[in-house]
Parts: structure tokens; sequence; C-alpha cells
């Protein structure tokens, strides 16, 4: 009999039914616990880096005074140390070049040493390194966004950016090697400037394609933004939602990276000396006046004796002489011109309190081969023209172009001397008493 097995009658059809009945049941049992898990799984992490991005913060804004002077890497690519800078009203940030690092000057009139020990209440937080630009320095401070709002920051000019030899060329390698995809990122993705800005420093950015070449993401938010086309605006918003997810990740990187500095030294002390005092400047600059002319001496340049030994043969080679019609037309078409003015543009728009200083050139060696001192005061007219466009406070040392032993060398790089006017000018600016006094 069809069905009929050992002696039993089993109706197949309804056996069949009866576990299929049973595995829909299983399954519609199951589907909550799925997304019971799947939910647990999601709040777990979501609470882990909520723990870790608190534990981060505290440890950053515990070192940060510790970090300050020793211009760490990340302390310039990435965003973390210098929030947490802008939230201390004692360090006073400022942005620069190859005048910031120490490979120059190392001595106690740099900033970093003449203010450690905070004696009228600030230390700096330098940012910067060789080859930085105006351009960089604009994707950071629009990366940092509504964060500077009504702060105060520094901003350091350098002259080689508009008169060394070439200088109306495009710097890739300079630009490439102070590039930051996570400052590029939120400027692209997350900055508030207005279009109008942000469109032309895109533009700008694109002309230096090694630093997106391997980020299409990157390319194409810069490229939409360059373009400024309604159809370009439209693709851009549908683009912003991945980018910020990228840039997301990239600040959490960012914190990691940051953490694990304070991990890596565990000899660092948190709790930083300071040491009030009343600032004496008339000795100081004596001073520092006289360890600038005991330390280049021994040419008529006032070059770092150190330097002139090793190129002094090199900065007076025929090669390196120069005419005024050729020094006038690279300081007239150099970019980082326009460079800079998207910079204080962007500085304006986020409503941040800036100074600009101004390291001078090294008059008495450009005169020596071959540009005249009419030559020279065309850039500090261009520099000091773009500044009063912007109503921001600045002091270019302009008077200071022939001073033999304020830079120590023809890239302007700042002596003892030019350190210690420099020192000067910051502890005015934070105290509010400039302009400074002659």
């Amino acid at each position: 009999m069809r069905g009929e097995h050992a002696g039993n009658l089993v109706i197949v059809p309804e056996i069949n039914k009866l576990y299929s009945d049973m595995d829909k049941s299983a399954v519609t049992r199951s589907r909550p616990f799925h997304l019971i898990a799947s939910l647990g799984t999601l709040l777990c992490g979501a609470f882990l880096l909520i723990g870790f991005n608190l534990y981060t913060d505290a440890r950053i804004q515990q070192y940060v005074h510790t970090i300050a002077p020793l211009g760490l890497a990340q302390s310039n690519v990435g965003l973390a140390w210098q929030q947490s800078a802008l939230q201390s009203p004692d360090l006073l940030l400022v942005y620069g070049s190859s005048e910031l690092d120490h490979q120059a000057y190392e001595g106690g009139f740099h900033g970093s040493h003449f203010f450690a020990a905070y004696p009228s209440g600030f230390t700096i937080f330098p940012i910067g390194s060789v080859g930085n630009t105006c351009l960089v320095m604009a994707q950071n401070i629009a990366a940092l966004g509504a964060q500077v709002d009504g702060k105060k920051l520094v901003i350091s000019f350098s002259p080689p950016w508009f008169i060394r030899p070439g200088a109306e060329q495009i710097r890739q390698d300079q630009y490439a090697g102070n590039f930051s995809r996570l400052h590029a990122y939120a400027f692209v993705f997350a900055s508030n400037l207005s279009w109008e800005l942000k469109q032309q420093i895109a533009a700008r950015m694109l002309t230096y394609p090694a630093t997106y070449a391997q980020d299409p993401l990157l390319e194409w938010g810069l490229r939409l933004l360059a373009e400024n086309s309604i159809v370009s605006r439209g693709l851009y918003t549908l683009t912003v939602p991945l980018g910020q997810a990228n840039l997301f990740v990239l600040l959490e990187q960012d914190r990691f990276e940051t953490v694990r500095a304070v991990w890596e030294h565990p000899e660092w002390n948190s709790a930083v000396p300071r040491h009030p005092t009343v600032i004496q400047w008339d000795t100081v600059l004596q001073e520092a006046s006289e360890d600038a002319v005991a330390n280049a001496g021994n040419n008529p340049y006032g070059i770092y004796n150190p330097l002139w030994t090793a190129r002094g043969g090199r900065f007076m080679a025929p090669n390196a002489r120069r005419t005024d019609k050729e020094f006038i037309k690279t300081v007239r078409k150099a970019p980082d011109w326009q460079d800079c003015d998207l910079l204080l543009r962007a500085v304006s728009e986020l409503h941040a309190k800036p100074l600009v200083l101004s390291q001078p050139m090294k008059g008495a060696y450009l005169k020596a081969i071959g540009v005249s001192y009419n030559a020279r005061r065309e850039f500090y007219l261009e520099q000091r023209q773009l500044l009063e466009r912007y109503h921001v406070p600045f002091v270019d040392f302009a008077d200071r172009d022939d001073d033999l032993f304020f830079v120590v060398d023809p890239f302007s790089h700042l002596s003892a001397k030019g350190w210690a006017y420099y020192d000067q000018a910051l502890d005015a600016f934070y105290h509010d008493r400039l302009p400074l006094q002659p």
C-alpha cells in the first residue's frame, strides 16, 4: 500500500507539511534574536568608540602643553593636537614654515624655548615645517572650521616663497611634503567656507596631482568643487556623505596616532613647569643681538658661521647673481601671493583673530649678488598691500632688511636676534599690546 512501511501507515504529504510549518516557525522565532544580536553588536561598537574618544580626548588635553614645543609631525598633519591647543587659553598657535623648526637656530631665543616656562602666561604651539605653504595652511585652518572663531592665531610669512629663483613656478615637492589627507578631506567635504572660496582653493589644489592621484574620491570632490556648475554642485552634494564617512575614519586614525605618541613616551610629564616673570625686553633684545653677532662674524653678510663655511662659495658663485628685473618679475609672478590671499580670506570667513609676522630679506647678501633695495622694496610693498586689504595686524620687519644679524642665511631663517623680536611681537599680540612701540 502507498505510504505503508513496517505495518505503520504514514501520510507523507502531511508529514512534509508538518516539518515545513515547524521550519517556518523556527525561522520566524529566530529573526528577532538575530536583530537583537546585530543591534547589540552595533551598540557595543558605539559604546567602545565613544569610550575610546573620551579617553583620547582626556589624554590629549592632559599632554597638549607637554608636546607644544616639540613640533611633532602629527601636530602638523593632524587635527587632534591643534583642536586641543585651541581649547587651551595659554597656548598660541603659530603657523609657518622652516623658520619654526630648529634646524637654522635652536637656541634659547627660539619661541618654543623662550616661552617654555610661560614667563608671561602662555607659550607658542608651532605648526609647520620645511616647505610649508599658504595653500597647505589654508586647508589646515579650513579643516578646523568654526573652532577658530574668535581665537587668536599667528601666521608667519616667508620671503623665499616669493623671491627665491624659480618662485614663479609651482613647487610640487614641497607642497606634497606638507600635504595632509585629513585636512584635505575636511576642507573638501566638511568645511563651512563660502562656495566661491572653496572653489578657488580646490582649483589651486588640483595643480598638485601627486597628492590625489591615488585617491579618486578626493580628486572627484576637488574637481566637482573647481568646476562650479549647477550639475557639479548637485553631484558634489550627493558625494558629501561618502566623503564625510572617509573623513570620520581619518579623524579616528588621527586620534589613535595622537594618543599613541603619549603611550610611546612614558617619560613625558604632563605637569609643565611654569615660572611667571616680568620680561625685560631691552635686556632680551640686547642679549639676543650679541648672540647673533657672535655666531655670524666670519663673513661680511651676517650669515651663520658654519653655514658660510660650508656653503659660502655656492652663495657667492657667479650663477647666484641676479638682476633687479629678474628679481621683480619673480616676485610679481609668484603663485604664493594667490595662496596667501586664499589663506587670509579663509581666516576672515572663519572669524579668527590673526597676526601676520614676516621675516625680512637678507638685504646685504641680496645687494652683493645684484639686487638693489628698490627691487627688494617691491616685495615689501606687495606684501603690505595684501595684508592691508584684509585689515590684518602685521609686523613685517621691513626696517630690518639691512640688519646683518636679524636672519642667519639667504633663506630668511631667524637668528637669535630675529627670534627675540618675533618673541616680543608674539607676547604683545597675546596680551593685546599691539602695535609695537619703536
